[in-house]
């Protein structure tokens, strides 16, 4: 990682949103599958150009064994541990992101301006799936 995606994320937007429509006080589903639940709130108070996105990635196995919620722990930590130098690039671009681990699954929260939320989302994912880790870090986190 080096400065390219500090100039990917770096906003250049910073303009009020316009607000045609009156929006609901709590947000609203826009999309529901099998898969996935979208919901949905306008900011009509603020208009800030913000957005604030929360993926929960859920696992029955999970809840099965003190050992399954150890490993998400585990696995948590160490992919902390190997996005730390995209976490020091996003806040330099004002974006913010966490792992948590949770029963159900790792629940991945990112903040920021909304042209470039995508950036981090898109850089964190691919890290994510091509996560790979070294035997000396699984001792340390262990």
């Amino acid at each position: 990682m080096s400065a390219i995606i500090t100039l990917l994320c770096v906003a250049t937007e910073f303009k009020l949103k316009d607000i045609d429509q009156h929006t609901s006080q709590y947000p609203s589903v826009a999309k529901d599958t099998p898969h996935y639940k979208l919901w949905y709130r306008l900011d009509d108070i603020f208009k800030l150009f913000r957005a604030r996105i929360h993926i929960h990635i859920m696992s029955s196995r999970l809840s099965q064994s003190a050992e399954s919620a150890v490993m998400v722990d585990l696995l948590v930590e160490l992919l902390l541990h190997n996005v730390a130098e995209i976490g020091y690039q996003a806040e330099i671009a004002q974006l913010s992101y966490s792992l948590v681990a949770e029963r159900s699954g790792m629940v991945m929260k990112l903040f920021g301006f909304d042209h470039k939320i995508s950036v981090l989302y898109k850089t964190l994912v691919d890290h994510i799936s091509s996560f790979e880790t070294t035997e000396e870090d699984f001792v340390t986190f262990k």
